[in-house]
This record gives C-alpha cells, sequence and structure tokens, in this order.
C-alpha cells in the first residue's frame, strides 16, 4: 500500500537530497541559472518511476516540461515502453533548497514529494560528515545498491495526452544527462524524444504569433507577481502565498482551454499533438485535451515503496 505523508519543511543547518530529473540535470541551468552549487552529485535510478514530460507549459512556445509518474504497465503499454527514471541527485543545503523552491514558481506548478533512489553512479565532491544529511544513507555495505531518499518536485498542472518539449528544453535534459555519464541506451532514449516543431509559415504561424501576442504578456506579469509575491509574503520555505497561486494556476487553465477550445480548431495546435513524427496519443475530439490540476492529497498508485506528498 502506498503512504503518503506531509513533508516537514527542511530543518535550518541541514543537507537535503535533491533529485534532478529534467532541465536541472544541465550544470548550466542549476549552477549558473538557479546559483546553487551542491555539495555533492550521485546518478540513481527510482524503481518504479517514470520520465513524463506531461507538466502545462505554453503552447507554440514551450509546450510541456518535465514530471515524473509511476511506470504505467497496463495502459498505453502497446504504443510504448516506458523506462525507469534515471535522475541526478544533489546534496544541498537547507537555504539552497529554499531557493531552488522559489526558483521554481514557488509551489504553482510543482509540489515537494520524497522517493527512494538508488545510487548508480558515483559522487563529485565531497558529502560531508555523517548525519548531515537529512535523508539516511541507505543501504551500504548490505550487499545491494545503496538506497535512500531524496526530495523532487512533481507537476500539479498536468496535460493528458502529454504535449511535445520544445528542442530547447530536451536539449537541456540531454546535454545533463551527458554531462552525468548517464549509461548510453538511457542517453539514446533522451534523444529519441520527439519535440514540438514551431510552424515557420503559412495561416498556421499566424495564428501562433496571434496567440503568443496575447499571452505572453499576460505570463510574464504572472512571473512578475509571483516574484513579488515570494519575496514580501513567502514563507521560509520559498513557497508562494495561496492567493498567487490560486490566481497563476485559473489563468494557466483558461490559457489551455482558449488553445484548444478557441484558438486550435482554427490555426493549428500549439502543443505538437497534429504533427505526425513519432507515436503519440489519439487527441479526444469531444472533450480535446485536459489539464488536471492535482490537489492537496491525490495518492500515487506505486507497487513497493512508498512516495510521500506535500
Amino acid at each position: 500500500m502506498p503512504v503518503l505523508l506531509t513533508l516537514p519543511p527542511v530543518p535550518l543547518g541541514t543537507n537535503v537530497w535533491y533529485l534532478a530529473y529534467g532541465s536541472n540535470l544541465s550544470s548550466s541551468k542549476f549552477v549558473k541559472d538557479r546559483g546553487i552549487t551542491p555539495l555533492a552529485t550521485a546518478v540513481v535510478s527510482v524503481p518504479g518511476f517514470t520520465l513524463a514530460l506531461e507538466s502545462a507549459g505554453f503552447p507554440y512556445q514551450e509546450p510541456s516540461f518535465a514530471s515524473i509518474r509511476p511506470i504505467d504497465t497496463h495502459h498505453h503499454a502497446e504504443l510504448r515502453k516506458e523506462r525507469q527514471l534515471l535522475g541526478t541527485a544533489y546534496l544541498i543545503t537547507g537555504e539552497q533548497y529554499s531557493r531552488l523552491i522559489a526558483s521554481e514558481g514557488g509551489g504553482i506548478a510543482y509540489k515537494e514529494v520524497a522517493v527512494c533512489v538508488e545510487r548508480v553512479g558515483g559522487n563529485d565532491g565531497e558529502e560531508g560528515e555523517p548525519g548531515e544529511s537529512e535523508e539516511d544513507g541507505g543501504n551500504e555495505g548490505k550487499g545491494g545498491p545503496e538506497v535512500m531518499e531524496a526530495r523532487t518536485l512533481v507537476s500539479v498542472m498536468i496535460r493528458r495526452p502529454e504535449p511535445k518539449p520544445s528542442q530547447r528544453y530536451k536539449d537541456l535534459i540531454v546535454h545533463g544527462a551527458e554531462e552525468a555519464n548517464y549509461p548510453d541506451d538511457y542517453q539514446r532514449y533522451l534523444r529519441g524524444i520527439s519535440t514540438y516543431r514551431p510552424p515557420t509559415e503559412g495561416m498556421r504561424r499566424l495564428g501562433a504569433v496571434i496567440f503568443l501576442s496575447v499571452w505572453v504578456p499576460l505570463m510574464a506579469l504572472m512571473e512578475k507577481i509571483t516574484n513579488l509575491g515570494i519575496s514580501c509574503g513567502g514563507d521560509e520555505q520559498g513557497n508562494a502565498p495561496a492567493w498567487v497561486v490560486w490566481l497563476v494556476r485559473t489563468l494557466m487553465a483558461i490559457m489551455w482551454w482558449h488553445h484548444d477550445y478557441l484558438h486550435a480548431p482554427l490555426w493549428g495546435r500549439g502543443d505538437g499533438l497534429d504533427q505526425e513524427e513519432g507515436v503519440r496519443l489519439p487527441v479526444d475530439k469531444k472533450r480535446g485535451c485536459q489539464i488536471i490540476i492535482k490537489e492537496e492529497g491525490d495518492k500515487v498508485c506505486y507497487k513497493g515503496d512508498f512516495m510521500k506528498m506535500k
């Protein structure tokens, strides 16, 4: 039975393992853009979970971002074989973790979870003295792979079917896996991810320009409101105030509704689901696509260990 528990705040003065699986695999994103230098790193596998490019992004520009979910062994199994997730675990301080949460939108698009990971690669750097990390070291010396607990972020705004990511976003993931020297077969899997191709001519190009001219300024305003809310009214863990979370999630849902039911039928889709390259799931003609906002307490069906959700 899966067990869901609220994640406590990271105590001040302690370290925590953070699992990266998307753009944060790239050192240019994690170290340079976010300004976080980890104390140690480790390549890890996450049994029972797979990479899911289902986090709602921005139509015609960045249609989707990465999340994780339990491996689906039944639904659509005949169309695609899901791969067990590999990621990079970063050992960071509690203060760095709070900055990370704030830089990821302050709890608007993602929520914190804890997963069990198995080390498959060595560390890059020093871990510090035993007992400094919030999580236990695992099963070293017990004959099996070292198992440890890591915190990560899972999307609360998901799109079904999954949109295609931009080439820019895919490149961050692929380059991060190359930097960390992931196994060759997993790197081939990442390179094989199909991407969204922005329209370059004709009415589809005009439609994309019209959509972006309306929504880019609105979402830029939401980003400013989010940053202001985190800096002025956020909590110590880097989360935005509840009213900011509600406002941005509501506008995201309206933007995708506009795309699915008003704009895309006239100008073509901005999520790549009408592009023929690669295997894709059918779009329900009556319901279109769905954006699903997961609320507190959503259960995760995972056979085996556990997943804690905030």
